[in-house]
């Protein structure tokens, strides 16, 4: 099986600013951090995780390759819709997949939803005033993670969830924000839409077999080496808008979650 979804560097002084406020993540910048925008276009296609960064990648995304997510049964009123996730599964190797709620929110005083949250029963559509947020203390974050410290006023203490901040998006790629209460880890994440995902040549190469596994496939295949893909230029081939909004957000990235041979697997 192919465990690459893990990058050498391990980016370790990545964190999130502490005003809650990065360059990409501001209020006056609505049109590229529209949840609910977000939400509806996952419903006419699969959009990748492509690479992920911070502590809460390695915590939530562990043997997991070739995540694919969209949506269905969408809400207007309270633009919320089904969450599906499917993934490869790296260890057992089989296909797996979960479904989810997944609704748009928003914190106090921005003048749109901005946030995804994932897995809570769906509440009432968002009051023009917004939630309970604060805008610059929703949460803490420290090289040994993240801490939530504002508990909504729709919400039951220690309730466990998970919420995406918008930082960027537009009609092919989302770089989200993601935490998740249940370990307080933060991942800073880059989304890439299907069909621009399969538009992107990524390299061959042939590698020879260890002599015992190449005796073995020789008498399955008749052939010593082995193709695998070359990854080291697919982040350059990605949408230069997007790539510059993850490199200013989340840094280099440092765990790689797509893997074309696994999706080939569960196609």
């Amino acid at each position: 099986s192919v465990f690459a979804v893990y990058a050498d560097v391990v980016f370790d002084n990545w964190k999130k600013p502490p005003d809650n406020n990065p360059d990409l993540n501001r209020k006056d910048l609505g049109a590229m951090q529209d949840a609910w925008k977000i939400i509806k276009c996952m419903a006419n296609q699969s959009f990748y995780l492509i690479y992920s960064s911070g502590w809460g990648t390695q915590e939530h995304y562990q043997d997991m390759s070739c995540l694919q997510v969209q949506t269905s049964h969408l809400n207007y009123a309270l633009k919320s819709a089904n969450y599906t996730s499917k993934w490869y599964n790296t260890k057992s190797e089989t296909m797996e997949s979960s479904t989810q709620d997944v609704q748009a929110v928003k914190q106090k005083d921005y003048s749109i939803e901005n946030i995804m949250h994932l897995g809570q029963p769906q509440r009432k559509a968002t009051s023009p005033n917004g939630t309970c947020y604060n805008l610059d203390f929703n949460f803490i974050c420290e090289l040994t993670g993240c801490t939530i410290y504002h508990q909504e006023c729709w919400r039951r203490p220690f309730t466990k969830y998970s919420e995406k901040y918008v930082l960027f998006s537009n009609s092919f790629c989302h770089i989200l924000r993601s935490l998740q209460n249940a370990e307080d880890y933060e991942s800073c994440e880059f989304w890439l839409r299907e069909d621009w995902l399969k538009n992107i040549t990524i390299p061959q190469v042939v590698t020879k077999r260890g002599s015992e596994e190449c005796a073995e496939n020789e008498k399955e295949s008749g052939s010593p080496s082995k193709t695998t893909y070359s990854y080291d230029s697919l982040f350059k081939e990605l949408p230069s808008s997007c790539r510059y909004a993850f490199l200013l957000n989340c840094g280099y990235p440092t765990h790689r979650i797509y893997d074309r041979e696994d999706c080939d697997k569960i196609c």
